[in-house]
């Protein structure tokens, strides 16, 4: 399936080509061989890995190369109001199609897309986020790459759904996460861990400049909290990452421990660097 930052001319191309091949072997085979169900490959192509515009024009391509197909190899029909209805008949037919095939490519991404973000936030859910983490530290150089990794804990969000209700505790929520992905790049990976705690991933970033973000964030966040009445704050724990071995299961440890140790004073940020096979964090 196409994305929004893939490139549809190769796949234009592959449609056209199809067409052209297609109608081509409609003609030279002649009226006794019925080669039109073959059109269906390249509008199946278009509907799958191109926009919509592409099924559109493929549905519209495939039905005037049958016409000219039939036009030109000699099909001779009784009444002439057949050659319009036959091909309104086969435009439909095509379009039917290509329509089906759009149906259950979006349907597909709207599934995919469930399985890796968040409902009420829509940043990343635990599954999106540890595919986005195994990427990112399967690709650290020693010495060369590092990423941090942190873990925020939204501090008093308990009395805002005991004194506000849920339905004001889930509008917190949703503008934490806002806050959270606004402050990073969008390379980075921001999820929600469950209930009020959120981790994210700052790629080919150091100790140094994350904590600076950090504290940006985390100045904004209680800003924007008290402005619309919420007692929250965030408890924030980063853990600077630079080995290849680095496991998800003991960085969330080494993070936690460095967010819980912030919890204790709450609203602050700890910051720590991370050595393989320890499940606490190192002052930088």
């Amino acid at each position: 399936m196409v994305t929004g930052n893939e490139k549809v001319g190769p796949h234009a191309l592959a449609c056209l080509l199809g067409l052209l091949t297609v109608g081509y072997l409609d003609h030279v085979t002649g009226n006794e061989i019925r080669l039109f169900p073959l059109y269906y490959v390249p509008i199946g192509w278009a509907a799958w890995y191109g926009p919509t515009w592409l099924t559109v024009a493929s549905v519209i391509g495939a039905t005037v190369a049958w016409l000219v197909a039939a036009l030109t190899s000699g099909l001779v029909y009784s009444q002439a109001f057949i050659w319009p209805l036959n091909t309104v008949v086969q435009l439909l037919a095509f379009g039917v199609l290509g329509a089906l095939l759009v149906g259950l490519k979006r349907r597909l991404a709207r599934e995919v897309r469930a399985g890796r973000y968040d409902a009420l936030t829509t940043v990343l859910n635990k599954r999106g986020f540890e595919e986005a983490a195994a990427k990112t530290f399967g690709a650290l150089e020693p010495g060369e790459d590092r990423a941090v990794f942190v873990f925020v804990d939204l501090d008093n969000f308990k009395q805002v759904n005991d004194t506000q209700g849920h339905d004001a505790g889930d509008a917190a929520l949703v503008e934490a996460a806002r806050l959270l992905r606004s402050s990073t790049r969008q390379r980075d990976a921001v999820a929600r861990w469950g209930g009020d705690e959120f981790v994210l991933l700052l790629a080919d970033t150091d100790l140094a400049h994350a904590e600076t973000v950090l504290e940006r964030l985390r100045s904004a966040l209680q800003a924007e909290m008290t402005r619309r009445g919420w007692p929250i704050t965030a408890s924030i724990g980063a853990l600077e990452v630079s080995t290849a071995g680095a496991t998800l299961t003991d960085v969330l440890k080494a993070a936690d421990t460095l967010m819980y140790e912030a919890k204790r004073e709450k609203n602050k940020v700890v910051a720590g660097r991370y050595k393989p096979g320890q499940a606490t964090a190192l002052a930088p």
